[in-house]
């Protein structure tokens, strides 16, 4: 709905375990775990940082197929975000 995928929403909630059982499921898919929503740009990681989600962050951050150097619509990366709401 609106773009956002349950994978994004589950980030921004800080919802591990329900991050956890989607991603046994998508086997890390690199093209769904780095999709972006059109109105800002955020990929789940971007929504995990902006939300100060720091499990999920933490738990999306370790898999290597997730694209941390992707840009947002305004250019930043989800670890600028993080570094924000420190």
């Amino acid at each position: 709905m609106f773009g956002v995928t349950a994978l994004m929403k589950f980030a921004a909630w800080d919802k591990v375990d329900l991050l956890e059982l989607l991603l046994s499921k998508v086997c890390e898919d690199s093209i769904y775990l780095n999709l972006s929503s059109p109105a800002d740009g955020f990929t789940a990681l971007h929504h995990a940082a902006s939300m100060n989600a720091r499990r999920t962050f933490s738990v999306l951050s370790t898999i290597s197929v997730v694209d941390a150097t992707l840009l947002d619509k305004q250019g930043y990366r989800a670890t600028e975000l993080a570094i924000w709401l420190r």
